[in-house]
């Protein structure tokens, strides 16, 4: 008959192989991890070679491969990489679907860039492969813009002005195109116009300043604005036309000193 106390002196020996084992399996996991990560990085070399043609012909659909081979093992980058050319097309026809599902667990995994934070707010905007979410397309566009990405800062001040996904704050939606419209975009720069036009976001309406804005865009190669800058044009006397474009051209002439090399800039006059 067992021994009082027998149970425990099995159940400590059981425990204690238990633990050895766990400890096994713990090292093989780590190891299996550990080569893994090495089979992923060599991967990813090989399609970065592939992908810039570096030492072999340039070829996407190689390093596309490549970087999903990898992905596959877990490589944060490589998904992060393999969204990319899924998004734009490059390696394979372009695919919406894999590129939402890469770029979005790279994300998780916080590797990112503002460029696929767009590419996963406009996901939600759009409604594309996943549920149209104005909320979670402006995180992702909060998140960019933050960055200074100035197509982030459009897009995240056209749903403040709309109050679509955000409380609606025309003065926030003013203070992102301004922002988005000294780094030359055209888009921002026709929004303020439209601001100035309208009156929503500023003191108060002013067609001489709607007019030089419309006046900055179009000359930027917008179609839009030219229409508007015309249109605008037509209802200013010529006292108010001459403030506007006098406007324009400061505007201007301040986009052309933000965009000179530094070195220029800083050269005495």
């Amino acid at each position: 008959m067992m021994k009082v106390g027998t149970i425990w002196v099995l159940m400590a020996r059981s425990t204690a192989v238990l633990v050895v084992l766990v400890g096994l399996w713990g090292a093989a996991a780590e190891a299996a991890d550990a080569a893994d990560e090495g089979r992923a990085t060599a991967l990813k070399n090989k399609a970065k070679l592939a992908y810039w043609g570096v030492g072999e012909r340039q070829d996407y659909r190689r390093a596309l491969q490549l970087y999903e081979q990898a992905a596959a093992l877990g490589d944060v980058e490589a998904s992060y990489l393999a969204g990319g050319m899924y998004y734009t097309g490059k390696g394979a026809p372009r695919n919406l679907f894999k590129a939402f599902t890469y770029l979005d667990y790279a994300a998780s995994q916080g590797q990112s860039s503002t460029d696929a934070q767009r590419a996963l707010a406009q996901f939600y905007l759009l409604g594309t492969v996943v549920p149209q979410n104005y909320a979670k397309a402006a995180e992702w566009y909060e998140t960019a813009a933050a960055a200074g990405d100035p197509e982030a800062e459009v897009e995240l001040g056209v749903l403040l002005f709309a109050g679509r996904g955000v409380e609606q704050d025309y003065e926030r939606a003013y203070e992102l195109f301004q922002r988005a419209a000294y780094r030359n975009n055209q888009l921002a720069q026709y929004n303020l116009g439209i601001m100035w036009f309208t009156g929503n976001g500023v003191p108060q309406l002013d067609l001489t300043k709607a007019y030089a804005w419309f006046s900055v865009a179009a000359g930027n190669g917008l179609a839009d604005a030219a229409q508007a800058r015309d249109y605008v044009a037509g209802t200013l006397n010529e006292s108010e036309l001459n403030r506007g474009q006098a406007e324009a051209s400061r505007i201007f002439i301040e986009l052309q000193r933000q965009r000179l090399p530094a070195a220029a800039a800083d050269e005495p006059r």
